[in-house]
This record gives structure tokens, sequence and C-alpha cells, in this order.
């Protein structure tokens, strides 16, 4: 009796803890819903990244003219990027910053530290360009 009834709690134990699909004859199937919580991997690189920028370069132009110098006092902040702490880090793939400028950098022109950065000057109404910005960038941090 006893054997009896340990099998007969072991058969039970498994009858409560098995699946819940079943075949259903005649069926035309059911709704199947899953649920659970997505949580991205932080993946974090060793650097901060500074993105600069300047307004009130306002100047007169004669109409006609064909060129204008725009007198700028301060430097014009326009990327920077360092490392987060003055600590040195182990290099690993995926970490070397890359950065496009999209051929709006000349790299093999001007002196070590200097390049020349030509940029569209847009119409602020209708977009449309209506010249090109052409000035020396200094640079650091040295290129490929």
């Amino acid at each position: 009796m006893k054997k009896t009834l340990i099998a007969l709690a072991v058969a039970a134990s498994a009858v409560v803890s098995s699946s819940a699909m079943a075949w259903n004859p005649g069926g035309a199937g059911g709704s199947f819903d899953i649920g659970g919580t997505l949580t991205p991997e932080v993946k974090g690189t060793p650097w901060v990244v500074k993105v600069g920028g300047m307004t009130g370069l306002n100047a007169s132009i004669t109409k006609g003219a064909e060129s204008i110098d725009v007198p700028v006092t301060n430097d014009i902040s326009i990327l920077g990027i360092r490392t987060q702490t003055a600590e040195a880090f182990p290099g690993q793939a995926g970490i070397s910053p890359r950065i496009d400028y999209h051929g709006n950098v000349n790299l093999a022109s001007g002196s070590w530290g200097k390049v020349e950065l030509s940029l569209p000057v847009l119409n602020s109404e209708t977009e449309e360009k209506i010249g090109t910005l052409r000035t020396l960038m200094q640079t650091g941090g040295g290129f490929p």
C-alpha cells in the first residue's frame, strides 16, 4: 500500500508540473503569448565627445560680391574627443573613434595640425546652397 501511495503521489506531481500544451481535435488554432523583458547590454567606450558650434557670425556683403571675409575673434570648437579619465586604458576592437567629415576636410592640405575645411553655406529659408565657407581647421591627435 505504501509503494502504491508513493507512485500515485509521483504521478500526480508530474501531471501538475507538466506543460500546458495540448492537441485539440478539430481545433482551428488559438493564440500564442510570450513575454519577458529585454535589457540591452551597455557597452561603453572610454571616450567622451563634445560637439561645438557658433552663432552670430554676421557680416555685411556688397551685392554681386563673390567672396567675403567674416572676422572671427575666438576659436570655434567643432569636435572634441577625449578619454573619460586621465588613466590609460587597454586597446580593444571597436573603440577606435571614426570621424567622417563627408569630404569637407582635405587631410592632405596645409601643414601638420592644420587642414582645410570647406562647408556649404545655405540659405536659411530655402536650404539652397549660396556659397562655400573655406577656412583652416586646427587638428590634434593625428590621422591614420
